[in-house]
């Protein structure tokens, strides 16, 4: 059973493992044939070994240095505000959005302090959610911060509240109340698109814009970039989402 799971193990790193600068597309068509001439798993096995040693090198490689470990959790936790603004920024490169909004469940791990590698982010976020921008009236705004402070709070960037009694009071958008008539540009990701981990309210978008840019991989750049320019990685609490 070890080796089985090693095996599909191998084979998903193989797939997803975008970064690792190995030339797997040659490889991945000849594996077709052999699963049709019914290769046993064993044999398998032993034809991915050196495929697996190498993907292990790039997911050991080092991408950045964080400054302190990093939690998830709610109201706000270190991980889940950096995240947001990571995605936050980016969105900006598509077309001004006021804020953002990340599901606390979909980031798996904290960050630990020191050296952080490609392994370690793929463990932090695992799933391939792409960046969308949603467009949200005011009024559905107002709906989706009700529904994160019903469940304590969520990850979130440009926008702050409190939570009193299960309810959303003094919600702000970039620092000025908000308007339940405005429509505002909002990043997330595509699975909550749908309106799912009870933010029902994203789904009521009126227009929406797909980046086309796994979550993941916006914040490997982000990491890299900030080790080309010798910096670690910071976050900070600041009291974005509050209980009172």
């Amino acid at each position: 059973m070890k080796k089985i799971s090693f095996f599909f193990s191998v084979l998903f790193l193989l797939f997803s493992c975008r970064n690792a600068e190995l030339s797997t597309n040659v490889e991945l068509i000849r594996i077709k044939p052999l699963l049709e001439n019914g290769t046993k798993v064993t044999e398998m096995i032993d034809y991915l070994s050196p495929f697996q040693e190498k993907l292990s090198e790039q997911m050991e490689k080092r991408l950045g240095f964080s400054a302190t470990t990093m939690s998830v959790g709610r109201p706000e936790s270190l991980l889940s505000n950096l995240i947001c603004e990571v995605l936050l920024q980016e969105a900006n490169s598509f077309r001004e959005t006021d804020f953002a909004v990340y599901n606390v469940g979909g980031i798996r791990k904290f960050l630990p302090q020191g050296e952080i590698s490609l392994r370690t982010i793929y463990e932090i976020l695992p799933f391939d959610n792409q960046l969308v921008i949603v467009q949200l009236l005011g009024y559905d705004v107002e709906a989706l911060c009700h529904s994160i402070a019903k469940v304590g709070g969520e990850g979130v960037a440009g926008i702050s509240f409190c939570i009193e009694n299960g309810v959303a009071k003094d919600i702000k958008i970039q620092g000025v109340p908000l308007d339940i008539q405005k429509v505002y540009s909002v990043a997330t990701n595509d699975y909550l698109s749908f309106g799912n981990d009870k933010m029902e309210p994203l789904a009521n978008y009126s227009n929406i814009v797909y980046s086309n840019l796994q979550i993941r991989d916006i914040f490997i750049r982000y990491v890299v970039d900030l080790n080309s320019r010798g910096e670690y990685i910071v976050s900070k609490l600041d009291r974005r989402i509050y209980e009172k």
